[in-house]
């Protein structure tokens, strides 16, 4: 039954509340405590409890931070709260009856209570906002916290009016259990502290609730007493935790290291006031009202300077800067006491230190942490709040009782370190945007390298005579050579054991032989003995793949050991293959003497075998024996072989482009004078220098050809030439302006190899490729616009050319801004849609040219990380450093943009003009669907334009079929792409697909006319096709019917199953059809469509 209750906060408010509440309450029981403890203890001691006070709040912030993490927040924060009143009433009595004690504990405890409330906080907030809505929060926050500060000191100078220390005390604790009553709002559910657990509120808590069914009542005390049991060992887990993610995350480590000299500067502030008030002041109620009404006069400052100067400062300065402004106040601070540390001068020296500490640096540093993950914000946040200012609190505790008999030594002492703190913020404030993009994104882990030193290789050996021996094979190959280790010998013997044994599996025996075979190619290898007897045998049953690998270690054993050695192939050569009979007729060669020129003669009638498998197997064979003779002569007269080859396409794409990295490696050499040549050394050196010169040449010439847009060559080949290019590039070969240009144009390939290797061949012209370039940067693809754009950065190109693209996309930028608010007002959800993803594609261009004109490639991988991510608080926090970096620069109007800040106001039909007469197709469809007839009669002379701009874009089938309609046909006709990208749209599936994937999707679909009764799918059936209903109804045996919109079976396109009953259509109508193929090839060819549809799977799986 629904439980009625009071009115209470609504979840926006109460957060501020809170905030205001706890400001006002740590003012009144640190004023009541402090007072109690200088009156009873005196000034002497007071360094010491300061010392004590941050030593216990590191273990108690960890513990606090780990239960932050690993359990509900909203529970933890009112647990706190219960926990600090009766901290505070315990004190009060505590006060009576031992005040010495109680004086004692009251600085003590009273700070872990303000230190874990604060935390608690602050990543309860963290978690109901991302970093966007953090950045402009937090100040407000801020503000309000102040505001909560000053009101506290008010209360506290009339409550030691009345009461002295305790009635401070105890208007906390009355402050606290208001608190207490407005947690729940503030989690946004019924948080309750005692009992079982109640209702979670929204957010990633409500996942730990146990799911109906799953866990009854009976259950509960036992998984409680279990929670319980475990909490404390989880708990100093999670501190061991927090301080390893400080350290391994670098924005949380130098952040740790901002955040201790502040807090030393603190400690020493802190101590200058009380030692200055007590030197003035001994009765414990005067030095209460002094300390209460200092700090309210503080507080009142610190709201003015919050309200008014802080918003202005941290939006100009942005983060990095505004982090540097308390430290400064600090050095000033530092030296006005060391020159006469009266006590109006530490009042001075305290209070500008904690308004800008309230006003500036507090938010500054929230703002800052709310660019680390969610999930590790509270062990992080206990390790900076407790390990870093307490241990910093701790120092400047140190440093006072240590020199409390020398002020001025003291002071000059903490000048120093507010140097030292100043430093490190200026430091922090350059590397912000480096260390704030390596918490959004997550870099690519390097490639382990493998030390051959002898433990390791003992490991490999031992697991290469296990069961798998492919991932021990492959890492011997990478270390063969290694300080004169030869893996030649292992893998043979390795292969042959395999091939004796009675079952083996044929991909190991593949893995093997690959790895053996690059050994004894590339590397001077001397194997012992050969594969033994019989192995030919069992090649017959293997793929030929495999078989012709075993063949060509076979040869290569033969020719390393000998011409006649026992190693080699037998004399029949295995039947029914054409592949391993061509491989073993070039084993047997190379076993019967290895003559270089028999061999090439047989290689190169090989090449005219009369079959495509035989002429593959040759091409590799080709690409073996080039590179076992290497920079020879014979390894050149091989590579003339090869490049005649390759020109006339023999083999396969596979094959092609192996083949021509291989020999772009073994060209790419320069001979050099053969010492042992006598005079005609130079003669030899000059021939081969021409010859190889040559061949580079006709080399660059196939690599030219494979990357021509009319060409047939596969995603491979074209990497492949790529890579040539940059390779010959990189050696000082002259690359031809038409080829340059192909190279930019391969920098927005689908391929994902492909536009990698533009991307390295680009970096290698250098200076060349700055023209094609900047012209692609400007006229080319999006994606390959995006691609030149982050290249910009890494070559010698003007400021003034990137100033100039810069400008021009940032009013791009603005125009598409200004025309998603105007069209909006149109009523159709998919124009607005696209125009605002366009903004945000152009967007992305303007940050990676402006990336490129300051270098800050930081930059850059912030941009990456907003555009790819799928996971919103991830993109707010990367757009949050981006729009932070640019609004102190010349970009701000953009950095608005990005923000979500207004565009400039254009008119409807000037928006719709202007869309009319723009590149992007699919908007200039999506408007035209959108407009009603008088607006398209205002339009008529653009509307034909842009009608012959697609007729001139299409291709001749769809404009025949178009022309060759009649009126009637025109009725029946079957949905356009742009009402297909809507009803596609409308599939949960893919409902969150960019409009310009959902317009690939809509070409692949075809859509069929249903008669009435008409079988759309048998009993039994496997349903492989996303089948939507445009029009009509169907209905199944089984009773159940589907409308306009639906879909038979949502995930026949991942996971197809046979369907149970029959399927037809109860009238006439039309249905889309999405085959299962079509779609694989599609999430390979449109980039992102895999990932969108994952995350859609993803959610779904979690929410069941």
């Amino acid at each position: 039954m629904p439980v009625s209750s009071s009115p209470s906060p609504s979840p926006r408010r109460a957060p501020a509340i809170v905030l205001a509440a706890v400001s006002a309450a740590a003012v009144l029981a640190s004023a009541g405590t402090d007072a109690m403890f200088l009156a009873r203890w005196g000034a002497g001691k007071f360094g010491l409890a300061l010392l004590v006070s941050s030593a216990l709040l590191v273990p108690v912030l960890a513990l606090v931070g780990a239960w932050l993490d690993r359990g509900d927040r909203g529970r933890v924060l009112l647990g706190l709260v219960a926990a600090g009143v009766v901290v505070l009433v315990g004190l009060v009595l505590a006060d009576r009856l031992a005040p010495a004690l109680g004086a004692g504990l009251g600085v003590v405890l009273v700070k872990q209570v303000v230190a874990t409330l604060e935390l608690a906080f602050w990543v309860q907030l963290g978690e109901q906002l991302d970093a966007g809505q953090s950045a402009r929060a937090i100040p407000r926050l801020a503000a309000i916290g102040g505001v909560g500060g000053a009101l506290g000191g008010g209360l506290a100078v009339a409550a030691a009016a009345i009461g002295g220390a305790e009635a401070c005390l105890g208007a906390a604790a009355l402050l606290l259990l208001g608190v207490a009553a407005l947690v729940p709002a503030m989690t946004g559910g019924a948080t309750r502290l005692l009992g079982r657990p109640s209702l979670l509120g929204p957010g990633r808590r409500a996942a730990s609730a146990p799911a109906a069914g799953v866990a009854t009542d009976a259950a509960e005390p036992a998984r409680h007493q279990a929670a319980t049991s475990g909490r404390w060992r989880l708990a100093w887990r999670g501190w061991a935790d927090g301080l390893a993610m400080t350290a391994r995350l670098p924005l949380a480590a130098a952040m740790a290291g901002l955040v201790a000299l502040g807090g030393a500067f603190a400690s020493l502030m802190f101590f200058a006031l009380g030692a200055a008030a007590h030197a003035h002041y001994v009765d414990a109620d005067a030095l209460a009202a002094f300390l209460a009404g200092s700090r309210a006069i503080v507080g009142v400052v610190a709201v003015v300077v919050q309200l008014v100067l802080a918003p202005r400062w941290l939006g100009r300065l942005g983060t990095g800067r505004a982090l540097q402004v308390a430290p400064a106040g600090a050095v000033l601070a530092a030296l006005a006491l060391a020159i006469d540390p009266l006590l109006a001068v530490a009042v001075v020296a305290q209070g500008q230190a904690k308004i800008l500490d309230a006003a500036v640096e507090t938010p500054a540093e929230k703002m800052a942490l709310a660019l680390l993950p969610e999930a590790q914000r509270g062990r992080v946040g206990a390790v900076i709040d407790g390990a870093a200012k307490r241990g910093g609190a701790m120092l400047g505790a140190g440093l006072a009782a240590l020199l409390v008999a020398t002020p001025r030594l003291l002071f000059l002492v903490t000048a120093v370190l507010a140097a030292g703190w100043w430093a490190w913020a200026v430091r922090l404030g350059r590397r912000l945007p480096a260390l704030a993009v390596a918490q959004v994104t997550t870099s690519a882990a390097a490639a382990p390298v493998v030390a051959a030193d002898r433990r390791t290789l003992g490991l490999l050996l031992r697991e290469l005579d296990g069961p798998a021996p492919d991932r021990a094979a492959a890492a011997l190959a990478a270390i063969h050579g290694q300080r004169g280790f030869d893996a030649g010998p292992a893998l043979v013997r390795a292969l042959a054991g395999l091939l004796e044994a009675p079952a083996t599996d044929p991909a190991m025996v593949l893995a093997l032989a690959s790895a053996a075979t690059t050994v004894l190619t590339v590397g001077a290898s001397a194997p012992a003995t050969g594969l033994g007897p019989g192995w030919a045998a069992r090649l017959e049953a293997w793929p030929a793949r495999v078989g012709e690998e075993v063949i060509r270690v076979a040869g290569l054993v033969a020719a390393r050991l000998g011409a006649g050695a026992p190693a080699g192939p037998g004399a029949e050569a295995p039947a029914g293959s054409v592949e391993l009979a061509e491989a073993w007729a070039i084993a047997a060669a190379r076993a019967g003497g290895d003559d270089a020129d028999d061999l090439a003669a047989d290689l190169d009638d090989g090449l005219r075998a009369p079959t495509q498998a035989a002429r593959v197997v040759v091409l590799r064979e080709l690409v073996v024996e080039l590179r076992r003779r290497g920079r020879t002569e014979a390894g050149r007269g091989l590579a003339r072989l090869l490049v005649r080859a390759l020109r006339r396409r023999r083999g396969d794409d596979e094959t092609h482009a192996g083949a021509l990295v291989a020999l772009c490696a073994e060209l790419g050499h320069v001979p050099g004078r053969d010492p042992a040549s006598g005079d005609g050394g130079a003669v030899v050196d000059v021939a081969a220098r021409a010859e190889l010169a040559l061949l580079r040449a006709e080399l660059l010439a196939v690599a030219d050809a494979w990357l021509d847009p009319e060409a047939t060559a596969s995603a491979g080949e074209q990497a492949a030439a790529l890579m040539v290019v940059a390779a010959l590039a990189a050696r000082g070969q002259v690359i031809e302006p038409a080829t340059v240009a192909r190279v930019g144009a391969a920098l927005g390939a689908r391929a994902d190899e492909v536009r990698l290797a533009a991307g390295q061949a680009v970096r290698a012209l250098g200076r060349a490729a700055v023209g094609p370039l900047l012209a692609t940067a400007s006229y080319g693809r999006r994606a390959a616009r995006d691609h030149a754009a982050s290249l910009l950065a890494e070559l010698p190109v003007t400021r003034g050319d990137l100033d100039a693209l810069i400008d021009r996309e940032a009013a791009a930028l603005a125009q598409a801004r200004a025309h998603h608010t105007a069209l909006a007002t149109l009523g159709r959800p998919w124009l607005p849609r696209r125009l605002h993803e366009r903004a945000d594609e152009i967007a992305y261009t303007v940050i990676l040219l402006w990336s490129a004109r300051t270098g800050a490639t930081a930059l850059a991988t912030a941009a990456r990380a907003w555009r790819r991510s799928v996971e919103p608080r991830t993109r707010a926090r990367a757009l949050e450093v981006i729009a932070g970096s640019l609004r102190p620069t010349r970009l701000a109007a953009t950095a608005a943009l990005l923000g979500g800040g207004s565009a400039r106001v254009v008119e409807v039909d000037q928006a719709i003009a202007a869309e009319l007469a723009t590149g992007d197709p699919l908007a200039r469809a999506l408007l035209l669907g959108a407009l009603d007839p008088a607006t398209r009669a205002a339009h008529r002379a653009l509307i034909s334009s842009a009608a012959r701009q697609a007729a001139e874009l299409a291709g001749p089938e769809a404009l025949l079929r178009r022309l060759s309609v009649t009126d009637d046909e025109g009725v029946d006709d079957m949905p356009t792409r742009i009402e297909t990208l809507v009803v596609l749209g409308k599939v949960p599936l893919l409902s969150a697909l960019t409009s310009r994937q959902l317009a690939d999707l809509a070409a692949a679909v075809t859509w069929s006319e249903l008669e009435p009764g008409a079988l759309v799918v048998a009993s039994g059936e496997v349903i492989d096709a996303l089948l939507i209903v445009g029009d009509g109804a169907l209905v199944g045996d089984d009773g159940r019917r589907w409308g306009p919109g639906d879909v038979v079976d949502e995930l026949a396109l991942v996971a197809p199953r046979p369907w149970a009953c029959a399927i037809r259509a109860a009238g006439p109508g039309r249905l889309a059809h999405l085959e299962r193929v079509a779609f694989a090839e599609l999430l390979d060819d449109v980039p992102g469509l895999g990932p969108a549809v994952c995350q859609a799977l993803g959610q779904r799986l979690r929410a069941r």
